[in-house]
């Protein structure tokens, strides 16, 4: 009987031994060869703090802002990061990727690898590209207004729009505004070139 429990005393204790060394481990306590991701390449919940992920070329931690080393188990790992190796790890963030680190309720962190989305996508270039050519067409709406309210007044050449014949104008407000129009031909095609190119950007700016 004695003997059995001085047994499991010493099973308790080597058993405790080892977890406090387990909770001890810290970022110093790693390998130097090992892989270690941090900044944009990490992406946490503000409650978590900063946080670092180490990969010791025989599994990945996660590294608290105190230094603190947690093992992630092979369960809490997505399918891709389970066997994949250091310099797999390393091409995946270099590629603009990231890994993301949750902890549930009862202290265990997980990791899954995310890919960074592409901006607002269609819906948001497309949202783009109207504000753009809405703006550009009003401030031409605008010019042409101008320069037919001028050719009404005064059948001077110099009040004629660019590209428009000085000889048609007569002083007619709506024959000059057909011409103004005409003349501002080039600078449509500008704003509808514009428009696009701003829709595209916007739909395919990287986004966290």
């Amino acid at each position: 009987m004695i003997k059995k429990c001085v047994h499991h005393v010493l099973v308790l204790g080597l058993l405790l031994v080892s977890g406090l060394s387990q909770a001890a481990l810290m970022k110093k306590d790693i390998k130097d060869n090992s892989l270690f991701i941090a900044g944009s390449g990490v992406s946490a919940p503000a409650r978590l703090g900063i946080l670092e992920i180490a990969h010791d070329g025989e599994g990945l931690s996660v590294i608290e802002s105190s230094g603190k080393v947690t093992r992630i188990p092979n369960r809490s790992l997505s399918k891709e990061l389970r066997r994949v190796s250091q310099r797999d790890l390393k091409g995946f963030v270099d590629s603009n990727n990231y890994l993301f680190v949750s902890r549930s309720d009862t202290g265990e962190f997980s990791l899954q690898d995310k890919t960074r989305g592409l901006g607002g996508g269609p819906t948001g270039g497309l949202i783009v590209y109207w504000i753009v050519k809405g703006i550009g067409y009003a401030g031409i709406g605008a010019a042409v207004v101008a320069s037919a309210a001028l050719g009404a007044k005064v059948s001077r050449p110099s009040t004629a729009a660019p590209g428009v014949d000085h000889a048609l104008i007569h002083g007619d407000a709506t024959g000059t505004m057909a011409l103004a129009v005409i003349g501002y031909t080039g600078a449509f095609a500008k704003v509808e070139a514009a428009a696009t190119v701003c829709g595209i950007a916007a739909g395919m700016t990287p986004s966290p």
